[in-house]
């Protein structure tokens, strides 16, 4: 069986805007984060949901409305500053996911950053976006982005893996049938 047809690539703009961040923990305690008007992607709690979407190339625009100014940037190492885990648990370590996706840092602008999601595998994805303040501390944001699987070559099921699965259904149903042949016989000896 041939592979579906891939999904469009979209290109979205996701404007973060950091306002409070714990200073004893280091962690973003209050944000948003928002797309371009009229983006289907991005839900009313800034997480990213690709369904639908093949690639997606994001770029977050990071905004700094802390109060008092806390200073922070990407690091340098773009893999540093993005980490993703499938799941729901916030990534602990750098990681891409067996490539799922690749950053880049802008150099010139150290509040922003390009990440390319392959969209490849189905499935919740958390992911952080990590900043560095006062000589290398971590600040750490853990939004989700949800894969629809639609991107690259995707998930899609071979001729005999087919064949197997309605096999497998159609025994299931057998089995079943058989089943409730007996109990019905049982329920009619039962009456009599």
């Amino acid at each position: 069986m041939p592979n579906p047809p891939k999904k469009p690539t979209v290109n979205l703009n996701l404007y973060v805007d950091v306002k409070r961040i714990n200073e004893a923990t280091m962690v973003v305690t209050d944000y948003s984060i928002t797309g371009d008007p009229n983006n289907p992607y991005v839900d009313a709690n800034g997480n990213i949901d690709l369904k639908g979407a093949g690639k997606a190339n994001l770029t977050f625009l990071v905004t700094n409305s802390t109060k008092p100014k806390i200073e922070f940037q990407f690091p340098d190492d773009p893999y540093q500053a993005f980490w993703i885990k499938k799941g729901s648990k916030c990534p602990d370590k750098p990681g891409t996911h067996a490539g799922e996706v690749e950053v880049n840092n802008d150099k010139a602008n150290k509040l922003k950053l390009k990440v390319a999601d392959h969209n490849k595998v189905r499935g919740k994805f958390t992911y952080a976006l990590r900043f560095e303040h006062d000589g290398g501390k971590i600040i750490t944001l853990d939004p989700v982005i949800i894969n629809s699987g639609g991107g690259g070559e995707g998930f899609h099921w071979e001729p005999g893996e087919i064949a197997a699965a309605v096999g497998g259904v159609a025994a299931a149903a057998l089995a079943l049938l058989g089943l409730k042949r007996i109990f019905d016989k049982r329920r009619d000896d039962h009456h009599r």
